[in-house]
């Protein structure tokens, strides 16, 4: 839970680059950094992941990398929906303002 508590500042991310001339991201954005300190730090060599075997962390890595994962296409596929909205949106009043 607390790798994906990050991932909700995507939601920021249209807001950033509409109506300017930004160039689109190139690299990771920092939200991407504080998802995965929690789990580095549970892995680092004092972390509470440390005692388990090899075996043992990369499933539990796995695990944590499926949820966060799933929980990130589930911020994408809003922030989509709601681009979506506005262009339609903004496509509406275009169309009003043109025609009437």
């Amino acid at each position: 839970a607390r790798c994906s508590e990050p991932l909700s500042a995507v939601g920021a991310i249209p807001s950033q680059y509409r109506m300017t001339n930004r160039a689109p991201p190139t690299k990771a954005s920092v939200y991407v950094k504080g998802a995965t300190t929690p789990l580095r730090t549970a892995l680092s060599s004092t972390g509470s992941l440390s005692p388990l075997d090899p075996d043992q962390r990369a499933d539990v890595v796995d695990q944590v990398a499926a949820k966060a994962a799933q929980r990130f296409s589930e911020l994408i596929e809003e922030v989509f929906a709601n681009v979506k909205k506005l262009e339609q949106t903004l496509k509406k009043l275009k169309k009003e303002a043109g025609g009437g």
